[in-house]
């Protein structure tokens, strides 16, 4: 045994019962170590078991799910480690008698080991068990919080009715690098096509530190909670922005459902809130984009959101995978497989949760997204989501889509969503990337926010419930010239019990007939733990694990099929939701741009769509009813995005795709150019903004932010406009630029960023190699500027008429030695006059040294041009040294205490070489 196992093995003695050296090495020591009470069973001791006895065996290999089944597994610490019911007949399996540290999580057996037996720890556990621990119920999750010695974890571990115990973890958030794109999974399609469905009425709690609820997208639609935590954090703001930015800010400050209200929740407590905190608060769903680190086990917090979403029903919980992704588990079946398993946090392992992972834009899931498969085998993440800055952005922006799907349903029934064909819909209709079908990487596909919302609006959904060996049916027609058909089950679990070894508990099956009678299972998936099995196709197959399953059926015959969906194992009657989806053979439809959307002339677009035609394509754009224009070649249209430079223009333009032999016209939409408005000045009294002209723009509108909106502040023909800044409270302006048509609108630009001064931006003086002051004036704007003047020392220097430049220079060729100030000064058309900050120049002259003042009292000044430890020598009119001193500054003090009224020399030494040499007088 290793000296870091012996250790732990010295340390368990005085916690669990004596545990013997076992003939076991490394890992294996680890795990005989941590939940084994005793020695190995013999043939002999083997036979007098009592039924109630728990096992911790070894297997030379994994079993397989069935051979642990038929055990009664309760925990699988590793591939061949497993805590069981049952003894295996098979005599290759090492047998010990369990401990009951299998009810623990890895980081709590972890805290025990590092702990003194008097050491005493806080822990959560499903039990109140009477003994001597001080105990703090959570009623609302059926959750206690136990402060306990170390030396006492062995009694309460005895209590029956212990399912699981776990220890506090610090939460981390899971986001990077920002950026936003809506495109990517069709938010900005269905924001073009749908323009009143914002989120109106949705209500959302952000679960993690406070957001910034005074940011510019988000005010004012903070709702406060007695849960709200204290801390604001940039992570929370981003993620809020994500779900409900309205876009003030500008284009990347747009949420998905911009329109929604937002709640924190603190997130140090990892546990469920209390459900009756979301009626209170009117709220509908919840984001949780943080994670604890690799959890490979169906916990207490797991086992809590189950129940919590089953007895809610409505409610939709959204969880982002983790950060992760090319990790490896250090405990469960999966332990050691990098790249899989490795889902930040056990409330992620929960089934009825929706759990996204992370892609860039071309749908390519991030390295660092975490993926499944869960610690039974079931798939997660469900879904995949744009998210470069982590997979934080993701889950945030799936919240909001969410809250999209749940608005449509809302309003053409009146109803809440059932967080079940929520789930449904937003899988069912989302597109399949990676491996064909379901995997542990990319789940059931990349969300298609536009697709989800149609699933609504057509009603492509059916709800109902079955029992024991009930089936419910219902009819689908697929016409010619299908590519597929698509379906897909979800149903909200009754919650398993903490700590199950598997724990979907009512089993659903989902298949399909044709009117021939042929059945078509769901896809699945190989849980068996090796790499190779893991990045295995998905193929059809009855599906045991998950409460989600999906039928596809690629390029199906024409005719009437058949939905089956039957309770093979279930406790009650068991409600659930299915979705389903066709897609025709050789469909096209663009996405980006979508009807009537503005695109920003003069700048890089990704343009998008949706397909199900491969090989080459080629597009071309025309503006409004010109002639067709050639824009760049495709070389897979199944790719689904291109690149295209808008061209400065304004006005109304169309885009044409040519694959498969067809011609596919997209809507027509807008060119229109962004204006980048900047402040000319601000003064008490008076402010101004200045934007550059526009391409084909007659006149622009200004706005004023006004709440959480903004208003129509005036129109004008000119590209400036000046208002009185009271007149603005928020301080922040937009432009658009107008001609037959608005464009869009511009970033909110805060009038008073970056403005030091009153018309002056900036004035700078410089003394130039030749001796000459070069004079430097940059304006906010030359509007209603008279004059301009050049001053030194009070004394006027020169002038200059504005012209449409902010940039004015000038020149004094002969300036005096000394400390020289300039300033600038500007005359008003209305006689205002603006005066500049004096600027000082140090001016040495040709020699590069000036005395001053001369005479002088009691110290004069050395200026020099340059500082190298010169040696500073003054003597008097007989050649006597009175002072020695070395220079340590440009512009040096020296005092002439002590020394008599009279005339006297100083010079400036280097090398013994004289540089400088002039006399000043001494006065009394």
């Amino acid at each position: 045994m290793s000296s870091r196992y012996a250790i732990h093995f010295i340390t368990l003695l005085t916690i669990l019962a004596t545990i013997p050296y076992f003939a076991v090495q490394g890992q294996d020591s680890a795990m005989v170590c941590r939940y084994a009470a005793g020695n190995v069973l013999t043939a002999a001791s083997r036979q007098g078991t009592a039924v109630e006895d728990i096992y911790l065996v070894r297997f030379p290999n994994y079993p397989g799910s069935r051979v642990l089944s038929e055990l009664g597994v309760l925990k699988s610490p590793s591939p061949q480690f497993h805590i069981v019911r049952k003894i295996p007949a098979d005599t290759t399996v090492t047998v010990w008698r369990a401990n009951n540290n299998w009810k623990a999580s890895p980081k709590l057996l972890d805290k025990l080991e590092s702990l003194h037996p008097a050491d005493s720890l806080t822990i959560f556990a499903n039990t109140s068990a009477a003994g001597p621990f001080t105990v703090l119920a959570h009623p609302s999750t059926n959750v206690y919080e136990v402060r306990l010695a170390k030396k006492d974890w062995p009694q309460f571990a005895t209590a029956p009715q212990l399912q699981a115990a776990d220890v506090s973890r610090l939460p981390r958030t899971e986001a990077t690098v920002a950026n936003s794109d809506l495109r990517v999974n069709r938010v900005s399609t269905l924001h073009a096509n749908l323009p009143g469905l914002r989120g109106s009425g949705m209500r959302i709690s952000l679960k993690e530190s406070l957001y910034d609820t005074t940011d510019l997208d988000l005010r004012p639609r903070y709702i406060p909670t007695a849960t709200a935590p204290d801390r604001v954090d940039a992570h929370a703001t981003l993620m809020a922005t994500l779900i409900a930015g309205n876009g003030n800010s500008g284009p990347l400050g747009t949420g998905a459902a911009p329109q929604a209200r937002i709640a924190s929740s603190d997130f140090t407590r990892l546990l469920p809130d209390a459900a009756a905190s979301f009626t209170t608060y009117g709220l509908q769903a919840q984001n949780h984009s943080y994670g604890t680190g690799i959890e490979n086990y169906y916990g207490l917090e797991a086992a809590a959101y189950d129940e919590q979403q089953f007895e809610t029903d409505t409610f939709l919980h959204v969880f982002s995978s983790g950060n992760i992704g090319t990790n490896a588990p250090g405990e469960g079946i999966y332990s050691g497989i990098a790249a899989f398993a490795n889902l930040s946090g056990t409330f992620k392992q929960a089934k009825n949760v929706l759990v996204a992972g992370a892609t860039d834009g071309s749908f390519h899931v991030a390295p660092l997204s975490s993926r499944g498969p869960c610690y039974d085998g079931r798939i997660k993440p469900e879904l995949v989501v744009y998210g470069p800055g982590g997979t934080s952005d993701a889950a945030a922006l799936l919240s909001g889509i969410g809250l999209l799907v749940r608005e449509q349903y809302r309003l053409q029934t009146g109803q809440a969503l059932p967080a079940a064909l929520t789930a449904a819909v937003l899988i069912n209709s989302a597109a399949d990337v990676g491996a064909p079908g379901p995997d542990f990487t990319s789940g059931f596909g990349a969300v298609n926010a536009w697709e989800a919302v149609k699933t609504i609006m057509e009603r492509r959904y059916v709800m109902n419930a079955v029992q024991q060996g009930g089936s419910f049916t219902f009819g689908i027609t697929v016409p010619p010239n299908t590519h597929s058909l698509k379906i897909t089950l979800r149903y909200t679990d009754l919650p398993a019990a903490a700590n199950s070894a598997v724990a979907l508990v009512n089993d659903l099956d989902l298949w399909v007939t044709d009117a021939a009678g042929r059945r078509y299972d769901p896809l699945t998936l190989s849980a068996f733990p090796h790499r190779d099995s893991l990045v295995r196709h998905a193929l059809p197959g009855r599906d045991s694990l998950n409460n989600t399953e999906q039928v596809v059926l690629r390029l199906p015959a024409a005719g009437d099929y058949t939905v089956h969906a039957t309770g093979r194992r279930v406790m009650g009657a068991q409600r659930f939701a299915i979705a389903w989806q066709l897609a025709a053979a050789d469909a096209f439809g663009w996405d980006n741009p979508a009807v009537s959307e503005t695109l920003d002339a003069g700048t890089e677009h990704t343009l998008r769509w949706s397909t199900t035609i491969t090989g080459p394509g080629k597009i071309y754009y025309r503006p409004g009813t010109g002639n067709w224009q050639p824009v760049a070649d495709v070389t897979e249209v199944a790719e689904e995005k291109g690149a295209w430079v808008a061209p400065q223009a304004f006005g109304m333009a169309q885009l044409r795709m040519e694959a498969g032999g067809k011609v596919f016209d997209g809507p027509l939409f807008r060119l229109a150019p962004r204006v980048k408005p900047a402040t000319g000045f601000i003064c008490e009294d008076s402010a101004l903004v200045w934007w550059r002209p526009a391409t084909g723009a007659a006149m622009y509108r200004v706005y004023r932010l006004n709440g959480d909106g903004y208003v129509l502040f005036a129109e004008t023909r000119d590209t400036f406009f000046a208002f009185r800044p009271s007149a603005v409270p928020s301080g922040i302006i937009a432009v658009s630029a107008v001609a037959d048509a608005e464009g869009p609108r511009s970033e909110g630009h805060l009038v008073s960023a970056g403005v030091p001064g009153c018309y002056i931006r900036n004035f700078t003086a410089d003394l130039e190699a030749t001796g000459e002051v070069k004079l430097q004036l940059e304006l906010g704007t030359a509007v209603g500027v008279a004059a301009i003047r050049w001053i030194r020392q009070g004394a006027v220097l020169g002038s200059a008429a504005p012209s449409n430049s902010l940039n004015y220079t000038a020149t004094d060729a002969q300036p005096p030695e000394g400390i020289v100030y300039y300033h600038a000064e500007l005359e008003l058309q209305n006689g205002r006059i603006i005066v500049s900050d004096a600027v000082p120049v140090q001016v040495t002259g040709a020699s590069g040294f000036i005395v001053f003042p001369n005479p002088a009292s009691g110290k004069i000044m050395l200026m020099s041009k340059a500082l190298r430890g010169q040696r500073i020598v003054i003597t008097d009119m007989q050649g006597r040294i009175c002072r020695v001193l070395q220079q340590e500054a440009l512009l040096q003090e020296i005092s002439l205490h002590g020394l008599p009224a009279g005339i006297y020399w100083i010079g400036v030494y280097e090398n013994g070489r004289k540089l400088y040499h002039t006399r000043f007088v001494k006065v009394q």
